[in-house]
Order: structure tokens, then sequence, then C-alpha cells
């Protein structure tokens, strides 16, 4: 069977000693807390436990085409994100997001605000109502959060039991809380329909965590001529996890030469 090994010289690693995922743990409560879900929902709920504790980040999780941790952005209105920055983390779509991808292998919600993917998903789901309560919920359903009135401003995945983690607000960190907290603002949820991605390249816990440079693309192998799996156009920095590497095709980027390759189990790629 033929490695498939990453796809840009803008990931560098030398050395890749191995790292220990965050677990979710009782001690943070988050889980499944009820029966009844998919395995790609129970998955997704699994994958955003790993950050609970981790800063939030504004803007974090976009990196125009790349879903997963990113540098954060300063929000010009809210003073707490002037460090976000120096961050690489997730705003609370942002989280959504690589939840449900880590899950399903599929970018189910792309880069698009909050207010966007509740006035179109663009992709397969049931949609509940508020007026419907949250005894429909089960883990891993989106939740949208936003004045009367408005639209949503805020979105979190539901654990169920009345229970949701989310990622606040600048400031804060990804926890959980209890629904009744939001529920004033509660404008519903949307529950994918989607499979969960077999986890053949996903050794979660192993490699060690980079940070992208440049306008990185990553191929299906080490060929500047393979398809691009993902593409990074805004040079906004991202998180990646390197598993291994290997020497491909010689690249120049920008100047520079290298034929170092690395393969990124998060992105297949």
């Amino acid at each position: 069977m033929r490695l498939l090994v990453a796809a840009l010289v803008t990931v560098v690693s030398l050395g890749l000693p191995a790292v220990s995922a965050t677990p979710a743990t009782a001690a943070t409560g988050c889980a499944p807390l009820q029966s009844g879900a998919s395995a790609a929902a129970e998955a997704a709920v699994e994958v955003a436990c790993r950050y609970v504790g981790k800063q939030y980040a504004w803007g974090g999780g976009h990196a125009q085409g790349m879903p997963g941790p990113s540098q954060g952005q300063i929000d010009r209105t809210d003073p707490a994100s002037y460090a976000d920055p120096e961050l690489w983390s997730f705003d609370c779509i942002g989280l959504v997001r690589w939840a449900w991808y880590k899950a399903t292998g599929r970018d189910l919600i792309t880069e698009r605000t909050t207010q966007a993917t509740f006035a179109a998903p663009g992709y397969a789901h049931t949609k509940f109502l508020k007026s419907q309560g949250s005894g429909v919920l089960l883990p891993g359903d989106i939740m949208y959060f936003g004045p009367t009135g408005f639209g949503p401003t805020h979105v979190a995945i539901y654990l169920g039991n009345g229970r949701m983690v989310e990622a606040p607000q600048s400031g804060a960190q990804i926890q959980v809380n209890n629904i009744s907290a939001r529920w004033e603002r509660y404008q519903g949820a949307f529950r994918p329909h989607a499979d969960v991605t077999p986890t053949v390249w996903s050794w979660d816990g192993r490699g060690s965590y980079q940070k992208t440079w440049g306008q990185p693309n990553l191929r299906q192998d080490s060929n500047t001529g393979s398809r691009i799996n993902f593409t990074n156009g805004n040079g906004i920095s991202v998180q990646t996890r390197v598993l291994c590497q290997r020497v491909g095709e010689r690249a120049t980027v920008d100047g520079m030469v290298n034929n170092v390759w690395s393969f990124l189990p998060d992105y297949h790629s």
C-alpha cells in the first residue's frame, strides 16, 4: 500500500516525539451524555471535548479553505480579542466545523459565519425549532443562540442531558455548560446526516504539533502535481499534527528549496 504524505514545504518538522492528545475526562464532564445519537455525532462530540480548557480565539478554525485550530484574529469591537493572534484555537463555529470534519472526513460547515450556516446549512440535516424544546435533541446536534428578533450569534454542540460544549468568547476557555444558561437565546438546532469516516489515518495523540507558514497546499502525495486536498489562501497559520516525514519531489517555494514532505493525518494529506 502506498503511503500518502503531505504536500508542501510550508510545514516543517524535524524529529517527531509522541504527543498525547487531551482526552475527554469525567473531570470535564464532556462526552456524549445520552444514547440515540449516530456514530458520527458521537465522534463529533468526542473531538470537541478534546479541546475543553483550550483558549477561545476569535476567527480560529478558519484559514480560507482549511478547517482546524488556527491563528486567532482581532475583533475590533472586542478589546478582549487583542491577544487572540497569539493563540491557535477556535471560535464557536470553528470548533463545530472541526468536530464534524474530524468525525466525517467532510468539511460540512465550511468557512462560513454562524449566521450563514443557520440560514443555509449546506448539508443534509434535520432542523429543530425552539418550540420543540430540548427533549428532541441528541448528542452532536448543533445548537444556535442569539438575541430575540435577530439572527444567531453563537453556536455550540449538544452533549445530552441539558449540557453542551462551546467556545464562548475571547478571554474564555472552551468549556461545558448547561443549555439553561443560554436557553432564552436559543433559536434552533441542526442534526447533520453524515456517516463517520474510518480512522485508518487518524492516529490521534501521536506525532508532533507544528504550525504552518506562508500559504500551504496540502496534497494527495509528495508530488507537486498531485491533487490538492486543502489550501490556505490567506496565510493564517494553522496548527497541524505531523505524524511522519519522507523525502519526496523537490519543491521550490518563495526562493526556498526543500524535498522533505510531512504526513498530516488530520487532513489525510
